[in-house]
Formats: C-alpha cells, sequence, structure tokens
C-alpha cells in the first residue's frame, strides 16, 4: 500500500488537494478519474508510504470479522465480487478493511483469484486464504467467508471471555500486593518495641522489621 498526494479539479470547478492510497500510481489514478476529477498532479508521499510499510502487517480479529462478513454478504444477495469490494470500500469505516480491498480490486483487475489477491496483501492469515481457495474451486465461496466469519468471532469472544476471567484474579492479587506493602512499611515499623529486639526475637522477627524500612 503506497500514499501519494494529488491536486484536482472537479466536475464542479472546485480545486481539490487530498491524499489518496493505492497499491500503485495507476490505480490510484484509475480511482480519481472515477470521481470525475481532472488530475493536475499526482506524486507520492514517501513519509506516508514508508510509514504504511512498515505497520504492522496483520490483520487483527475485528477487522478480518469485518471483512469476511460484508464480503460474504455482498456476494450472497448476487452482488459480483468487484462491486462487492467497491461498496465495503466506500461504507467502511476500518482503514485496515479500506487498504485490503483497494489491494485485492487491483489484483483481481490483474488477473488474480480471490485466494490469491488475498495472499498479495501479506496481512490476510494463510488458513484463511486457504480456506478461501477452497470455496472457490468448490463454488460454494459464500459459505466459507461465512465460517470464516463466525471463527473469527468465536475466537474473539473466547479471547474476551479470557480476558475478563483473568481481570479479578489480578485485582485481588494487586489488592493483597499493596496490603502487604502497607503491613510491611507502616504497621510493623510502629510496633518495632513491642518485640523488644534488642533482647531477643527469633531470626525471622529480626529479618522482618529489616525489610520493613
Amino acid at each position: 500500500m503506497l500514499s501519494f498526494n494529488y491536486r484536482a479539479v472537479s466536475s464542479a470547478g472546485i480545486i481539490i488537494v487530498g491524499n489518496a492510497e493505492g497499491g500503485s500510481h495507476r490505480s490510484v489514478k484509475r480511482e480519481l478519474l472515477k470521481k470525475n476529477y481532472q488530475i493536475l498532479s499526482l506524486y507520492p508521499n514517501i513519509v506516508k508510504s514508508l510509514s504504511l510499510l512498515f505497520k504492522r502487517r496483520q490483520m487483527s480479529r475485528s477487522s478480518l470479522i469485518d471483512f469476511f462478513g460484508e464480503l460474504g454478504a455482498c456476494l450472497k444477495t448476487g452482488i459480483d465480487l468487484l462491486a462487492s469490494l467497491k461498496m465495503m470500500r466506500e461504507t467502511t469505516g476500518v482503514s485496515m478493511v479500506k487498504r485490503v480491498c483497494v489491494l485485492v480490486d487491483e489484483s483481481i483487475r490483474n488477473g488474480f483469484t480471490l485466494a490469491d489477491a488475498l495472499k498479495r496483501t501479506n496481512v490476510i492469515p494463510k488458513i484463511s486464504i486457504a480456506a478461501v481457495r477452497v470455496g472457490e474451486k468448490s463454488g460454494d465461496l459464500t459459505k466459507s467467508l461465512r465460517d470464516l466469519k463466525e471463527t473469527y468471532k468465536v475466537e474473539q469472544d473466547f479471547v474476551s471471555e479470557l480476558k475478563h476471567a483473568a481481570t479479578y484474579p489480578l485485582v485481588v492479587i494487586s489488592f493483597l500486593f499493596m496490603v502487604v506493602i502497607f503491613v510491611g512499611f507502616y504497621v510493623i515499623p510502629k510496633l518495632e518495641p513491642l518485640f523488644a529486639i534488642s533482647g531477643g526475637g527469633n531470626f525471622m522477627t529480626k529479618a522482618l522489621l529489616f525489610l520493613s524500612f
């Protein structure tokens, strides 16, 4: 994914200065022309392009759920693949999903299958690509996409429940730790005269008093 700065004139005659992302100069130019823009200049934004290239190259579970869920729903209604990707690109609020749609759209226009197009994005897990490939070969792509969405949804719910289950023990441990700190640094030093440590006291008592200061 690369970033490009552009300066163009809209169909209303308004000069627009903006930034667009795409897999290549040609794909970004094509998208701008689809908006009926008269392009005055179009050049790469090197800094932003590098930041995009070095960003974490992995889709989150929530992004995978959005991508496979929306694509499957569009295809199920009879919308073709390219139109589905365009609709998702224009309506999604998830930047990662939008970027994947742009890259997949460009690859499909260049003759790649959906599975190969997903592989070229370098952000889709291999197991998901394999499932999409099976769906394409079996002629039941919508089912594969639906199954992928459900799989990632189950994983996300499990991780969420696991985090929730771990919260209570962490709170208890934190509370006990604060109690130990309070007793060690505030309570025990005040009780030192009662132990008469100068005349006696066992080793553990002396060690506890020593650590409390």
